[in-house]
């Protein structure tokens, strides 16, 4: 039985990515990473696995997750390792590159090292679903451009019918 399942009106996320696949393991309803912005697939490949019953494919799922993780985190504070994530999806044209306090841009060497660390990261990633037996189905993004300047707080949820909702807070500032 899973967590939310005595209240139907009722669903539980897990926000923070380190506890995706336990927490699906457990019955939450879904995730809602913060890096679903930037590795959508790798998400939604976790939660596939998850739902499939794949605790392995769910568990590689995650620590690639964990991987990327280390990546915008490493050495970083908080609010360094947020606006680190931010300056990584406005160098894709996900959103804008500026971060209001207490959100800290990194430098613009720091933002090329990130480019650089990230494009390994995704190579790797992209070995390791190859030899996933529960492998990405679809990769894209919902925007490629946006009528709005910052986005952020992704949120995905499969409606019974088998359709993808997803939902962002969009507007001026985080």
């Amino acid at each position: 039985k899973g967590l939310g399942d005595s209240r139907p009106d009722f669903a539980i996320f897990v926000g923070a990515s380190v506890l995706s696949a336990q927490g699906l393991a457990l019955g939450v309803d879904g995730i809602v990473p913060s890096q679903g912005n930037l590795i959508p697939a790798t998400c939604r490949a976790l939660y596939d696995c998850a739902v499939a019953g794949d605790r392995d494919g769910a568990e590689a799922y995650q620590e690639q997750l964990k991987a990327f993780t280390r990546l915008v985190r490493d050495g970083r504070s908080l609010a360094q390792s947020l606006g680190a994530l931010k300056a990584m999806m406005g160098a894709r044209n996900l959103c804008g590159p500026d971060v209001l306090p207490p959100l800290l841009p990194p430098s613009p060497q720091e933002q090329e090292t990130l480019q650089q660390e990230f494009t390994a990261w995704h190579a790797e990633s992209a070995k390791a679903t190859r030899e996933s037996k529960c492998p990405k189905v679809l990769e894209e993004f919902v925007f490629e451009t946006a009528s709005f300047p910052s986005c952020h707080t992704a949120t995905i949820l499969e409606l019974p019918g088998g359709e993808l909702l997803c939902a962002f807070f969009g507007g001026t500032a985080e």
